[in-house]
């Protein structure tokens, strides 16, 4: 990360429970600048207001703060998890109009979810890669609300792919859940993250994922660089990133309630490929730049889906004991 960028996020951490105590003032992040509507490659210190207007001296945001800029961004939102619902399948037959065939190998951006059903429904996300852990064994990842879903979950939970054979049929399983990390919550509560692995056991897999390819470990990132995903909802996609380190809060599943999440990744769609980055179905996907190497797993969005939301993955592979991403490329981002 270079020396602005680091000089940026220490200041808006600094400023930022200041700022939103002033009027109109709903969040504050680190990002690209927009002048005239038009994204520019300035990075600056982001506020978003409920609706630009005049204010008094006391809460008017200055233009630059030691020599990094400011943008005021008239903008409230509101973040979802990326999941997919649906009844379950004994009693949706949309479950099983949607499904496809048994995937095998299994590879990175297909469909995935628990057995166990929450609240009558069942919930699917996407597989993001195999990752390699010092005990020698294969893992996928994904998110915590894809794999775990809410509290009652447990290591060795069964976890399946949607297949028109049947959710949980012997051919349609993945794996077993066997470890997992939520903010506040699970795991190490000093890591904003939100992830979760499966065990692989018995099932063939592909180290590449389709229209991307073979993965070549983790890596920093900063506003401005481009990067692709392949979800289970919406496929392959193109991205920008935007902003990082916006603080937001997003509703979880039964017994969890509200998590909030400070140094977070926001993409925004790629317009020469693609409308939108994201949608429904698409957590667990993880984000890759121009190298193919990974720097973020997707979580969650806005209800708009204007805007995508990922875990930087440097802290992803800390909480969850990742050594490496299966085509090389071990150790911590870089």
């Amino acid at each position: 990360m270079d020396a602005e960028l680091q000089r940026a996020i220490r200041l808006k951490e600094k400023l930022e429970e200041e700022w939103k105590g002033k009027r109109n003032v709903n969040a504050v992040d680190v990002g690209l600048k927009y002048v005239a509507g038009k994204m520019t490659d300035q990075i600056a210190i982001r506020v978003y207001v409920d609706q630009k207007a005049n204010v008094p001296p006391q809460d008017a945001i200055p233009i630059s703060v030691e020599g990094i800029p400011t943008d005021v961004i008239e903008k409230q939102e509101k973040f979802v998890l990326q999941t997919l619902e649906r009844a379950t399948a004994e009693e949706d037959t949309s479950v099983t109009a949607a499904a496809g065939e048994i995937q095998s190998p299994l590879s990175g951006g297909m469909a995935i979810g628990p057995c166990r059903s929450i609240r009558d429904r069942r919930i699917w996300g996407t597989l993001g890669a195999f990752v390699q852990k010092e005990d020698g064994k294969t893992y996928a990842l994904s998110c915590f609300h894809v794999l775990c879903c809410d509290s009652e979950w447990k290591r060795g939970d069964q976890l399946t792919q949607l297949s028109r054979e049947g959710v949980c049929t012997e051919g349609a399983l993945v794996g077993t859940l066997a470890d997992a990390c939520l903010r506040g919550n699970f795991g190490l509560i000093e890591q904003d993250v939100d992830g979760a692995l499966a065990e692989i056991t018995s099932k063939e897999v592909s180290w590449e994922i389709p229209g991307i390819g073979r993965l070549t470990g983790p890596a920093d990132t900063k506003p401005g660089t481009h990067v692709r995903k392949v979800g289970s909802a919406t496929g392959l996609t193109y991205g920008i990133i935007e902003g990082l380190n916006k603080t937001f809060t997003v509703d979880f599943y039964d017994g969890i309630g509200d998590v909030t999440f400070t140094r977070s990744i926001r993409i925004v769609p790629d317009p020469r490929h693609n409308a939108k980055f994201s949608a429904k179905g698409d957590s667990g996907a993880v984000i890759v730049n121009e190298k193919n190497q990974v720097v973020g797993l997707l979580f969650a969005g806005t209800d708009d889906e204007s805007v995508t939301i990922a875990n930087n993955i440097a802290e992803v592979m800390q909480s969850l004991r990742i050594t490496g991403f299966g085509g090389g490329g071990d150790g911590g981002a870089h």
